[in-house]
Parts: structure tokens; sequence; C-alpha cells
């Protein structure tokens, strides 16, 4: 139904442009209003049926019904935010097919800024002589210069049965590696 200039004591002129959606009683206290308290335009879509956007506090229609919004921004809006969901679904997608050492090298590159004021500060209490922090400045010097790692293998005991089944050079690393622990941990 194509209601030009109607109006509701309250409630501004609708234009003429605008078909009202079934059921709109212009009568009501606030015709916007639906069953649930929530309030929603009393245009038609193009698509058909009643629109669901909110209405201007102050009218029944919303701002593209009102005129006042161009309706490609509503399209060029829904599609930004569709194409930004499907990246940061492939994104995912990705980190979850990387690898850990990738994973923590993708972490590293988004998050630069902080890794090089880390390293300045833990460089600038070193040469000020800070031990610590030139132990912790290490693997980071490791990195950039492309030095493997150093991989260990840590020996542990779960229960008095797996000691009992070491041979005597496992159970001379142990001894050693739980001296080593002990000295280290005297030495800090």
């Amino acid at each position: 139904m194509d209601q030009e200039g109607v109006e509701n004591g309250r409630w501004p002129t609708l234009p003429a442009k605008v078909t009202l959606a079934e059921g709109i009683d212009l009568e009501a206290e606030d015709p916007a209003r639906e069953d649930d308290g929530s309030r929603r335009c009393v245009a038609t879509r193009l698509a058909g049926g009643r629109c669901p956007s909110r209405p201007r506090r102050d009218g029944l229609l919303c701002q593209a019904h009102a005129g006042r919004l161009p309706g490609a921004i509503g399209g060029e809006a829904l599609a930004k935010a569709r194409n930004q969901a499907k990246t940061e679904a492939a994104e995912a997608a990705l980190r979850a097919r990387m690898g850990t050492r990738a994973l923590v090298a993708a972490v590293f590159a988004e998050k630069a800024t902080e890794v090089r004021k880390t390293v300045e500060l833990l460089l600038t209490k070193a040469s000020e002589g800070d031990l610590r922090s030139a132990q912790l400045l290490l693997p980071y010097l490791d990195q950039a210069l492309g030095r493997p790692t150093e991989r260990t293998e840590v020996l542990q005991a779960s229960s008095p049965d797996d000691v009992r089944e070491m041979d005597s050079a496992q159970l001379q690393a142990l001894v050693a590696l739980g001296r080593e622990r002990k000295l280290r941990a005297i030495g800090d």
C-alpha cells in the first residue's frame, strides 16, 4: 500500500516513494514497535517484506528509506565485512597448517616493534653490566645470526621403577643434569 503524505500526530510525514510494509497501523502509538518491544522500519524492502533496519528514534523509517543514506553504502559495508571475515578465516586456516616455528616467526613479525624494543632494552641493560639481561639476549642474537639452537635431551624419571630400568650412562646423565641445575640455581 502506497501512502503519500501520511502523517500521524507525533510522527513526521512519510515520503511518497516509501511503500509501507504489510500490517503497519499508522494510527498505533508507535507503528514501528514490534511485539518484542524492538523497533523496525515501517517500509517495504526492494526484495519484499518489511525492512529489518532500526528506524531513527524520532521517526518510522531507517536512514536508507528516509533518504539520508545511499543504498550502495550498506552494500559496500556488507561486502567489506564479508571480505574481512573471509580473509580472517583464510589466515586462521593458514596458521593452523603452519608448524610451530613458522607460527612463532609470524607472531614475531606481527610484533616486530615490541621485539625491537625488548632487544634494545636487553642490550642497554647488558651493556650496563646486567648479567641476566645478557643471558636473556643470547637467544635473540642466535636467531638473528642464524645459529642453530642447542637441542638437549632431558632425562626425567617419573617413578623409582624408571630409575631402576636406566643403564649407568643414563643415570650419570641424570645426576649431571641435577648438579648443573643446582649450580645454576646457586649462581643466580
